[in-house]
């Protein structure tokens, strides 16, 4: 089954099942994919990451990669 009608099941059992690429486990695995491609932008070097802040707080270079800036009326 594809995530489109895992998603639908979903919606239709009315929570009482979750779907297999659900938040507790995509969340976790995208910020990790992005920390890679982040760190891939500073060769040999060692990047300290404060998860609970989002931020690098020894490399602040690195911080402009973790978010981006929005258009003027475009929010998160």
């Amino acid at each position: 089954r594809d995530h489109y009608g895992e998603f639908l099941d979903c919606v239709l059992a009315q929570g009482k099942t979750l779907p297999s690429t659900n938040f507790d486990y995509a969340g976790p695995l995208t910020e990790a994919v992005i920390l890679g491609n982040i760190a891939a932008r500073f060769p040999n070097e060692t990047l300290a990451y404060d998860a609970k802040a989002l931020t690098f707080p020894q490399k602040r270079e690195a911080n402009a990669w973790v978010t981006r800036s929005y258009r003027k009326d475009w929010k998160v």
